[in-house]
């Protein structure tokens, strides 16, 4: 299970931290900080090109995203097993709450 997460209000601009959960092993993995995402430039007043840096917010050593992310995992598997399919699931964390506004089903199409 792949999830995606923006913590930076220019989500468009950045790819998102990625954590990967796997369901075999039960382990949670950081794969991924959040970086700008290529092809978007930042120029300053004068057009001068601005280097995009990679947010300071590596999640790697941050215990409590991972308690939230496995309560999300948690929720995830429960939402998949009532739907019988896997789901594409958007949301958000705010403290210690998460907020889940949207599930789809993830199928494969042949």
């Amino acid at each position: 299970m792949k999830i995606e997460m923006h913590s930076n209000d220019k989500y468009e601009y950045y790819s998102p931290h990625v954590f990967t959960y796997n369901r075999k092993s039960g382990k949670l993995s950081y794969d991924s900080i959040q970086m700008p995402q290529m092809g978007f430039l930042d120029f300053d007043e004068n057009f001068n090109l601005i280097e995009n840096k990679p947010i300071k917010d590596d999640l790697s050593g941050n215990k409590k995203v991972f308690k939230q992310v496995i309560k999300l995992v948690k929720n995830a598997l429960a939402i998949e097993k009532e739907f019988g399919h896997p789901q594409d699931i958007e949301g958000g964390l705010l403290g210690d709450d998460i907020y889940l506004w949207q599930t789809r089903n993830i199928v494969n199409r042949k």
